[in-house]
């Protein structure tokens, strides 16, 4: 499983597929980690949504049944459940900016720590150091 392409020199599909002997751009190469010129990650920005169907039932279902068996403490009860069982979390997807030393370039969406990885591993075998 690779990571998509969404720019570059490339174009704005495909795959891009990471491993031990460097990258592979849409089935062309693989480019060694030495001809990699930069690689700039950025995370996804992450949002808090609320889902309108999940406020709904908890108004019309979940707080008048809990207030027909436990009166107001099952009004408050349900309001803080309908309050917090409503909202949720979305993440953008991580990316990063491969630069190559030829002039290329390729955008990428997933998991990127991939690529960190793999370089890494590619600086232990020759004995160097990559933050």
């Amino acid at each position: 499983m690779g990571l998509d392409i969404v720019g570059g020199s490339w174009g704005t599909s495909g795959k891009v597929e990471v491993d031990g002997d460097g990258i592979r751009v849409r089935g062309n190469g693989p480019y060694p980690f030495e001809k990699v010129e930069d690689i700039d990650y950025s995370q996804g920005d992450s949002a808090r949504k609320v889902s309108i169907l999940s406020v709904l039932i908890g108004v019309f279902i979940l707080i008048p049944v809990l207030s027909f068996f436990l009166g107001l403490i099952g009004i408050g009860i349900g309001l803080l459940l309908t309050i917090f069982g409503s909202s949720f979390t979305v993440k953008g997807k991580d990316s990063a900016v491969i630069r190559f030393a030829d002039g290329q370039r390729v955008l990428v969406e997933g998991d990127v720590d991939r690529i960190r990885k793999a370089q890494q591993g590619e600086a232990e075998k020759a004995g160097t150091f990559l933050p």
